[in-house]
């Protein structure tokens, strides 16, 4: 999941939570490129038959007999094509129980011309489980607004996470969910439940490649800057002008060949600015100091022979330096 959103209370429990969570559910997947969602925690429904033994043995039925019935009756499969009034009509069996109400009514058996049903037979109860297996809980932090309101408690808790489809800007996504959260905050949610998104990927991405641009703006300004003091203006210029030419190569080379922006992504590109920074202060700096050994009244050849010479020098070792860092992290 790239986003989830607890709900949490201290008017419902966990169960009720998770009714809520449902509907909350259904409106989050109707959000442009959601793929699945799930809920976490809280006790699932169920219809629970609470058997009399004495209306079992005055009846005649055994435990048996009853579990048999009820599972024949809860039945959901589709049938042969029927040609109907000229037409060929698919029909299919739509006997799934839905409500305490549909079990309470399966006819068992007949008995002295009148029909047993399970009503007859036990208590049907639709709710949750008697035992517990799973506790959720969530409680608000003392720097969080709403810790004057609950004082720290424990309140149930119930996770609803959303998965988006493969290739999709979680960024956008995440952005589209949060206004649907906020939606539903006015009105569609009681009062007395608080939704708290407790994980949205696409928002710390976003953070995240704006700190890495921010870090790309400071290694520029700060490499341009010692390059300034200690060899000069132009050469200051040239890696201002390399290092952001480079990257927006390597952007636009993942954007051609289909690579998204993720952790591991984003630590490569780090890593690349890292080297980047470091070559280009190489070749400048052993440029520089060619010609240093120049006349000075030599000309733009000489000078752009030194500059060749410069880079000959240190183009192998230079590149077969960044090459064993790229063999480390491969193997």
């Amino acid at each position: 999941p790239v986003f989830n959103v607890t709900l949490a209370s201290t008017h419902y429990d966990d169960y009720q939570l998770r009714l809520i969570a449902e509907r909350v559910l259904e409106r989050l997947r109707s959000v442009e490129d959601v793929s699945l969602g799930m809920i976490i925690g809280g006790r699932l429904r169920e219809i629970r038959l609470d058997v009399s033994p004495e209306n079992l043995q005055a009846f005649g039925v055994t435990l048996n007999e009853l579990a048999e019935q009820i599972a024949s009756a809860d039945v959901s499969q589709p049938l042969k094509n029927r040609v109907y009034e000229g037409s060929n009509t698919g029909m299919r069996i739509d006997g799934v129980l839905r409500s305490r109400e549909d079990v309470e009514k399966i006819a068992i058996r007949a008995t002295n011309g009148r029909i047993l049903h399970v009503a007859d037979l036990a208590s049907v109860v639709d709710g949750p489980p008697v035992e517990r297996s799973t506790y959720t809980r969530f409680s608000f932090g003392q720097a969080d607004n709403h810790f004057a309101d609950t004082q720290g408690l424990e309140m149930a808790a119930v996770t609803v996470a959303i998965a988006k489809r493969s290739g999709v800007n979680a960024v956008d996504v995440t952005r589209l969910l949060r206004e649907r959260v906020a939606s539903m905050n006015n009105g569609f949610l009681p009062p007395d439940v608080y939704a708290v998104i407790t994980r949205d990927d696409g928002d710390k991405a976003n953070r995240t490649v704006t700190k890495l641009v921010e870090h790309l703006f400071i290694a520029i300004a700060a490499v341009s800057l010692i390059l300034l003091i200690f060899l000069g203006p132009r050469a200051a210029f040239i890696v201002a002008c390399t290092i952001p030419l480079v990257f927006a190569i390597v952007m636009g080379a993942d954007l051609l060949a289909g690579p998204t922006l993720n952790r591991i992504t984003l630590y490569a590109l780090i890593l690349a600015l890292g080297m980047l920074v470091d070559d280009a202060i190489v070749v400048i700096e052993n440029t520089h100091r060619h010609y240093l050994d120049l006349p000075a009244d030599a000309d733009s050849a000489a000078r752009s022979e030194a500059a060749v010479l410069a880079a000959h020098e240190i183009g192998r070792p230079t590149a077969l330096a960044t090459f064993t860092v790229m063999f480390a992290f491969l193997s």
